[in-house]
């Protein structure tokens, strides 16, 4: 069984981390970016604290493609730079070597911008269609 810990950074680092990856989800319309199958994870492209709430980092994918196919980069990749352009992944690379430790304030400000209540989704364009954010550049 696994311990839930009981220092309260690592408490509030999750509840960011829950609350990011919902959004995550929710602006990827629940869909796998890398096979188009329903998905429900938040995948990290490159696995560094430094990236957790990197909005580019991190996607919508199916279980199988998160964690069997360990991200499924090649088609991760493809995805990431049609949706971003050329040099994404040499941008988020070198984002990824930087130290990063995200403060109490930051976390809070995390949960704040990507918690789960409709009036902060409608304030960050998460309300409605998201064919019709993606056509009005909302995400």
């Amino acid at each position: 069984m696994r311990k839930h810990s009981k220092n309260p950074y690592a408490k509030l680092r999750k509840k960011a981390r829950t609350a990011f990856a919902k959004w995550i989800v929710k602006r990827d319309g629940g869909v796998c970016v890398t096979c188009g199958k329903s998905g429900n994870q938040a995948g990290h492209y490159i696995h560094r604290d430094c990236l957790d709430f990197n909005e580019k980092a991190n996607s919508c994918q199916c279980s199988r493609c998160n964690l069997w196919l360990r991200g499924n980069l090649p088609k991760y990749t493809i995805y990431l730079e049609k949706k971003y352009g050329y040099g994404i992944v040499q941008e988020l690379d070198r984002l990824s070597w930087k130290n990063r430790y995200f403060k109490v304030s930051e976390l809070n400000e995390i949960i704040e911008k990507y918690g789960d209540n409709k009036s902060k989704q409608k304030k960050n364009g998460l309300s409605g269609n998201s064919k019709v954010q993606k056509m009005h550049g909302a995400i």
